[in-house]
């Protein structure tokens, strides 16, 4: 049980189930004490359950945003922004219901554009909030899992594998969603790989053809553009190669 707790609650968001109840427990009990008038009318115990389903919303809410973001958006930074600015809006009529539910005894008001506007504005606030501090959770849990070396990992899907890069005794392998740090043999890294699929174009580097965007020569160097931005070193021997690879 412990062990499923402290797994992602899926692959492609990395903070744990555990972090992520620990927020939501420890955000309503602050909301309690710092938003007393929202719970007033209710007993203790009904106005943190109140605030629980809040947060627990609002967490899955931004957790389905961040993995559809992931999905489409390469850059890090404009899938966290796609993940925080619309959460407010989608978050707006799951508090309204859980207010309804919880604090009104005559049955929900009827749903008008007054409403809905007055209830975004009170929850936008503290759910931009929740959603930047999600985000600093994620951002730390990569960091956290690219910068230590792994022992053995299978390739990542092709689709995403942009190059490797040797780096003395490591590998690292620079995905469409992030890096991770490999303790492995470069030559062992390549070999796990369809030959297919890329070219060593370096000594130290091996790039996926499908997301080279250019190639470039500067001087007496050669490169290769990568669809995440990254200019990768081609050896004058691989350059004739790679050009032809490429068509």
């Amino acid at each position: 049980m412990m062990r499923l707790f402290a797994q992602p609650l899926c692959p492609a968001f990395p903070v744990p189930l555990r972090d992520l109840l620990i927020l939501a427990f420890a955000g309503s009990a602050v909301a309690v004490v710092w938003e007393p008038d929202h719970s007033a009318s209710l007993p203790l115990v009904t106005g943190f359950v109140l605030w629980l389903l809040h947060f627990l919303s609002a967490i899955g809410l931004y957790v389905g945003l961040s993995v559809l973001a992931a999905r489409w958006i390469t850059s890090r930074a404009l899938s966290a922004l796609a993940s925080i600015l619309p959460l407010p809006l989608m978050f707006t009529p799951f508090s309204l219901v859980i207010d309804w539910a919880l604090q009104n005894d005559e049955g929900p008001e009827p749903l008008g554009i007054d409403l809905f506007a007055d209830e975004l504005i009170d929850v936008a606030p503290w759910s931009i909030t929740v959603a930047l501090i999600l985000t600093w959770m994620a951002s730390r849990q990569q960091n956290d899992t690219s910068s230590e070396p792994q022992t053995s990992v299978p390739p990542p899907a092709l689709h995403s594998l942009i190059r490797l890069e040797a780096q003395d005794h490591y590998v690292t392998y620079i995905t469409a969603e992030g890096s991770r740090l490999v303790s492995e043999r470069f030559t062992d890294s390549i070999d796990k790989l369809d030959p297919a699929l890329g070219l060593q174009c370096h000594r130290s580097h091996w790039i996926n053809l499908q997301h080279v965007t250019s190639t470039k020569r500067a001087g007496s160097a050669y490169m290769a553009i990568m669809t995440n931005g990254d200019e990768v070193p081609v050896s004058r021997r691989r350059w004739s190669e790679l050009k032809a690879r490429l068509g």
